[in-house]
């Protein structure tokens, strides 16, 4: 795990959003390419951490132009997604008509000054090679406050809520899992952006623990999907956060580039914040 970068959060958000790793095989998918309609239907609540410098207005809404991921990282030529454009810095889903819940690493544990990013919804590709995503202006976002941020090592609990600068009208908020504990042999999906790429739906997740205050699974998820809302598969429910996990790349000498590192399944270790650690704090909204 890299939580010794948090000492590191204004020098590089990048960094700081910690998880994460392929195991087994890549079960990443551009939300056009998803089959499973549950999944899809949810990534639609699912928002982007957006930095003010990568959106600009143009006739037809909001272009959300950065440099693309096989630049940033110096990707190996058989890398999925390398054409796409990466320019999240940490992922998060509407749980109420103006809340966003993300993972509190990526908002300093609460003392960033969140009006110097947008939540960006709808940043989504429709090709494999995309340089830029444009948007509706009207899915661009402003935070207006941070209400609650909590970064606990020791419990794994990690998470933030965030007030929007106004309702969100145009989507549903996801259901929150409000009792009992989700069972071990539940499948578990995250939905974010990989990298700061644009969403993908992570699925076919298995909890390998499962604690009071967090599970630990093999999603193939990577840094900058901090934040991530984490769902029951079966039942389209938030179940948790992402927040951490293993290290994302490794270098190919004989290449001379980066590729995603592998493990097997039995190895997962990308670490969840559980709902019922957040259930407390819901009462703030």
């Amino acid at each position: 795990m890299k939580y010794f970068l948090f000492a590191l959060l204004f020098q590089s958000m990048t960094l700081m959003a910690s998880p994460l790793v392929i195991y087994g095989e890549d079960n990443r998918q551009d939300v056009y390419a998803s089959k499973n309609t549950l999944l899809k239907e949810q990534s639609y609540s699912t928002a982007a951490m957006i930095s003010a410098g990568y959106l600009s207005g143009v006739k037809n809404g909001i272009k959300i132009e950065a440099p693309l991921y096989k630049d940033i990282y110096k990707l190996c030529s058989k890398e999925r997604f390398r054409e796409q454009v990466a320019a999240a810095s940490c992922s998060g889903t509407l749980i109420d008509k103006d809340i966003i819940l993300t993972a509190g690493h990526c908002v300093g544990n609460g003392r960033m000054d969140c009006t110097t990013y947008s939540w960006v919804f709808d940043y989504r590709a429709t090709s494999g090679k995309q340089a830029n995503v444009i948007v509706p202006s009207s899915s661009v976002y402003k935070c207006k406050e941070i209400i609650k941020a909590q970064v606990d090592l020791v419990k794994n609990v990690d998470f933030a809520l965030i007030r929007l600068d106004r309702n969100v009208t145009d989507r549903r908020p996801i259901d929150i899992r409000l009792t009992g504990k989700i069972s071990d042999k539940e499948k578990i999906a995250a939905i974010g952006h990989p990298r700061g790429l644009p969403t993908k739906i992570t699925d076919d997740g298995d909890i390998l623990e499962n604690a009071l205050h967090y599970m630990k699974s093999n999603l193939d998820t990577y840094t900058v999907n901090s934040g991530s809302g984490v769902f029951n598969e079966r039942t389209g429910e938030l179940e948790g956060v992402l927040i951490s996990g293993l290290l994302d790349f490794e270098t190919d000498d004989s290449a001379g580039c980066t590729k995603s590192k592998t493990y097997k399944k039995s190895e997962g270790a990308e670490m969840i914040t559980k709902i019922e650690a957040i259930w407390p704090f819901l009462d703030l909204l």
